[in-house]
């Protein structure tokens, strides 16, 4: 596809509004190219084109190109990015290697934080937003059916006219928004009251408006997450939420969303882009929001954690040539040499799980290379802890990192990092002196050290770390600045199980019934958290509120449960000035787990 070619375009997808524009933009004459990951799907595109099927049954057939790498759409001019809001990395990596320099990326997905991402690979220049209320329903790989009409409405942006053409000749009806966020809170209002509640019963959005509770619950849902918008300042583009949202179930009455199809296959959903993007916007401007914490939390149950995608083709390769795997010093600093910036760094102990990837994601959204070391550090383990036992599992981890698109991944030995003689240590003081500090003596020597070390041997520009680890990130954050390291530390946030447990390489130790005890430390800190909103500021008493959730439950055995300054880690008294960081220590059985939380603040 040439970048002048302004007959063709690009519709990064395969699900149902992927075909349904692919479909009405090949009517116009337009040539479409579907790039995708779904490797059934891409054949079906591939041998019948995009199948529509009307509400009488009848069939039509639009052609499309299929690709099944960003290689094969080189010099794209236009591109419509329309996969589901967790798929918007991968979608992003692939555009960054195939749209032209010139060219335009357009997202028209659900949820919030989709443009941002996009921006990261391509740059604000290069993407621009809009949102559509248009339904369909996917019926199997490539056929689909129209769910109803509504408006494509573009926000202002300069090079936004020719795209806004195509759309017209296609025969859709454009609409310029000057306000980004009215249009994205606009469209979540309505998905938020729709999709999850559709899911939940398994029907259309049109039963939504027959069934009398059904119905309250989205009128509901519609007015707490309008009253978050409002306390945000943004101002809806409809004057009532209520009858925006029963309006759009009414015009899309045949569709099911693509929530429900999702759930009824076991698969991700975006509802951590539509609720729980409520959610948490409730949390920073004070507006509860129990019905959508309760539909986010209710969905993400209706999934396992660990899913088997559909067969799938080279696009979910995210690396532009094979990894590279070092273990000595020497051949680290060769390789890294070749590497062009900015470089960012995941240091590791291996046997990685989603917690780990989630760092390497960030590192590829913000740097144009990233590094990943494993190596178990015997110094920061004390005599009676579980060296020997750790886990690890080199070929998985390497696996798993090849698949994330990592450039290079350094293994060194403990002999490599300690040779004979070694005598130099980093102890940062006071912020190590409490906490895990002053239960793993140590620990924080060994951790600092060979941070150090790692620092020194990569010379990353960014390095990530995991919130869970709360106290690592304070110390490893003084260390750098005490020893001028021109390195930016970014503190990423805490990826958790189905069920709320912080993800962590030490869970493989639990038994099954320990495995379920352990889900008592994330409750404390939730009812923690709870009563912090509801007024409850006083430090004794929130640390007692998480001494009491714990000590409910048989197999868990509370060590420490700490609220303390986030920058300083001293123990805080009375009543909380700005925000805390609330953490504890326990023991589920014999493994010894920790979680924290900040409150009051970011």
């Amino acid at each position: 596809m040439r970048a002048k070619d302004t007959n063709s375009l690009l519709i990064v997808g395969t699900g149902a509004m992927a075909c349904l524009f692919a479909a009405r933009f090949s009517s116009a004459s337009y040539r479409v190219t579907m790039l995708g990951t779904w490797k059934e799907g891409l054949q079906a595109l591939r041998e019948n084109g995009v199948v529509i099927v009307d509400s009488d049954g009848n069939e039509r057939s639009y052609p499309v190109q299929v690709a099944d790498c960003a290689q094969a759409c080189k010099g794209s001019r236009f591109a419509l990015v329309l996969v589901k809001s967790w798929q918007t990395q991968r979608a992003a990596q692939q555009l960054a290697k195939c749209l032209s320099a010139r060219g335009l990326a357009l997202t028209l997905q659900n949820g919030l934080g989709n443009l941002e991402l996009l921006a990261r690979f391509l740059g604000s220049q290069r993407v621009a937003l809009g949102v559509t209320t248009t339904g369909a329903t996917l019926l199997g790989p490539g056929k689909v059916r129209p769910g109803g009409e509504g408006a494509i409405s573009l926000i202002g942006h300069p090079h936004l006219a020719p795209i806004a053409k195509m759309f017209s000749k296609a025969g859709f009806t454009v609409e310029t928004a000057p306000d980004a966020m009215a249009l994205l809170w606009g469209k979540l209002v309505i998905n938020a009251a729709i999709n999850p509640i559709t899911a939940l019963l398994g029907i259309s959005n049109g039963e939504l408006l027959s069934r009398e509770k059904a119905r309250a619950l989205l009128q509901e849902t519609a007015r707490e997450a309008s009253a978050v918008a409002e306390a945000q300042g943004i101002c809806l583009p409809y004057p009532d939420p209520v009858v925006a949202v029963e309006s759009t179930a009414s015009r899309t009455a045949n569709n099911r969303s693509s929530m429900l199809q999702d759930v009824q296959r076991g698969a991700p959903t975006e509802i951590d882009a539509i609720c729980g993007a409520i959610v948490r916007a409730g949390e920073k401007t004070g507006v509860k929001t129990p019905i959508n914490r309760t539909l986010f939390h209710l969905i993400k149950a209706l999934y396992p954690t660990e899913w088997n995608e559909p067969a799938k083709t080279g696009l979910e390769v995210t690396s532009g040539c094979r990894m590279n795997v070092v273990t000595s010093l020497a051949d680290l600093r060769a390789a890294r040499a070749q590497l062009t910036g900015p470089v960012g760094f995941v240091p590791t102990m291996g046997y990685l799980h989603e917690g780990h990837l989630s760092l390497v994601r960030a590192a590829k959204s913000n740097c144009n290379t990233v590094v990943v070391s494993i190596f178990v550090n015997p110094t920061q383990f004390s005599p009676n802890e579980d060296l020997s036992n750790y886990p690890r599992d080199l070929k998985r981890d390497l696996s798993m990192l090849e698949k994330e698109g990592v450039d290079l991944v350094w293994t060194p030995t403990p002999e490599i990092m300690y040779p004979p003689g070694y005598q130099t240590w980093i102890s940062v003081e006071e912020v190590t002196s409490m906490l895990e500090g002053s239960i793993r003596s140590g620990h924080f020597r060994g951790v600092a050290t060979v941070v150090g070390k790692l620092f020194n041997a990569v010379r990353p520009d960014k390095a990530y770390f995991g919130q869970k680890d709360a106290q690592q990130a304070v110390v490893i954050r003084r260390m750098t600045q005490d020893l001028n390291f021109n390195i930016e530390i970014v503190v990423c946030p805490t990826i958790r199980e189905q069920d709320g447990l912080a993800m962590s390489s030490r869970n493989v130790y639990l038994n099954p019934s320990e495995r379920q005890a352990a889900s008592v430390l994330h409750r404390a800190l939730v009812k923690a958290q709870v009563a912090y909103s509801d007024g409850e500021h006083d430090a004794e008493r929130l640390r007692q509120i998480v001494n009491e959730t714990v000590q409910s439950e048989p197999l868990a055995h509370l060590q420490y449960v700490s609220c303390t300054h986030p920058d300083t880690l001293r123990e805080l008294e009375g009543q909380i000035p700005t925000h805390a960081l609330l953490s504890m220590a326990v023991h589920v059985g014999k493994t010894r787990l920790i979680d924290n939380v900040v409150i009051g603040g970011q």
